[in-house]
């Protein structure tokens, strides 16, 4: 899924994807990310512009042992 997204982001669409992450402290987090690449004269890519917030009401702050 995530390398599905980044490849069509190198292929000029923006991307807009959910996932979770999991914490120092063991904490499950569920994220959004959006945005675009772009690219240099020569359609190498040079920056990812975009931003990441948290997703509360998805289950955040749960704890694994």
């Amino acid at each position: 899924m995530l390398e599905a997204a980044i490849s069509e982001t190198l292929n000029g669409s923006p991307f807009a994807i959910e996932y979770r992450v999991v914490t120092a402290a063991r904490e499950v987090r569920h994220l959004y990310a959006r945005g675009r690449c772009t690219f240099d004269e020569s359609r190498r890519p040079v920056r990812f512009a975009g931003a990441i917030v948290a997703l509360p009401n998805r289950g955040n702050y749960c704890h694994l042992p």
